[in-house]
């Protein structure tokens, strides 16, 4: 009987609990709802940027350089390293990274 008791204690507090914690929870909610319709934009009216010119030439070297495979492995291995550095070297010849190395 003892224990019947005991369970019968708990059921209630357990209620309560439950009750609480979803009233806390309903509370959070309309507090961020509440908060949520009170926010204002604060964004700024701004001019619209002019349009620059894009050189495609320039889009198309960059385009070229991001398909080369140039990454280092350990064991020293290097993929596409010497055709891209060649690339480099047609695409940018003032630039080239030979002249970089003080190599000329």
């Amino acid at each position: 009987m003892l224990l019947d008791e005991r369970q019968h204690m708990q059921h209630p507090r357990m209620k309560r609990v439950a009750l609480l914690a979803l009233l806390l929870i309903a509370m959070l909610i309309g507090v961020a709802g509440i908060r949520a319709a009170l926010v204002r934009s604060h964004q700024l009216d701004v001019a619209p940027v002019a349009r620059i010119a894009i050189d495609e030439q320039a889009v198309a070297r960059l385009s070229r350089a991001g398909q080369f495979r140039t990454v280092t492995y350990p064991d020293g291995r290097r993929v596409d390293h010497d055709a891209f550095v060649e690339w480099l070297a047609s695409a940018y010849p003032r630039v080239s990274p030979r002249k970089r190395h003080g190599s000329t």
